[in-house]
């Protein structure tokens, strides 16, 4: 990441043992979801865990939630990935199912963001996107921070 206080490039370990926060949200992004999935549930959650595991070590206060990766739109241009839209979703849902696995194996809150953001057919809905079919608009994040507020730690 880029730290924004000092604009330097560190880990979100790096970053979380400078700022020890209360609470960090992860969640897996788009990049590399195929990638992901193909390479196997194993895998995924043996590099989430790791990313979890330094995050405890850095900033063993700081309580993880792990929230879904959001749905991609139905316009969104897939001539970079190897599947459609349709499987690029389906793919999403499992990498989806794989972390709220992980998270019940390691004790951490999940938070399933992606299920308020769909529309009726499974995408991202067009009002939570910014134009392109994957990047989320400010309504988008605004019902995300509400969603993590009122279903994260009570």
């Amino acid at each position: 990441i880029v730290y924004p206080v000092t604009n330097t490039k560190m880990t979100v370990a790096e970053a979380a043992a400078i700022e020890r926060p209360e609470y960090i949200v992860m969640t897996f992004g788009l990049n590399g979801a195929v990638q992901k999935v193909n390479k196997g549930e194993d895998y995924f959650k043996r590099c989430y865990l790791s990313l979890i595991d330094s995050v405890r070590r850095s900033s063993p206060e700081t309580k993880i939630i792990l929230q879904s990766a959001f749905p991609v739109a139905e316009n969104m241009d897939v001539s970079n990935y190897s599947v459609n839209l349709k499987t690029l979703n389906e793919y999403i849902d499992t990498i989806n199912s794989w972390s709220l696995e992980l998270a019940a194996e390691q004790g951490l809150r999940y938070l399933n963001t992606s299920e308020i953001l769909k529309n009726e057919n499974g995408y991202l809905a067009h009002e939570y996107q910014s134009g392109d079919g994957h990047h989320l608009s400010e309504k988008a994040y605004k019902k995300i921070l509400t969603y993590i507020r009122t279903h994260g730690y009570m």
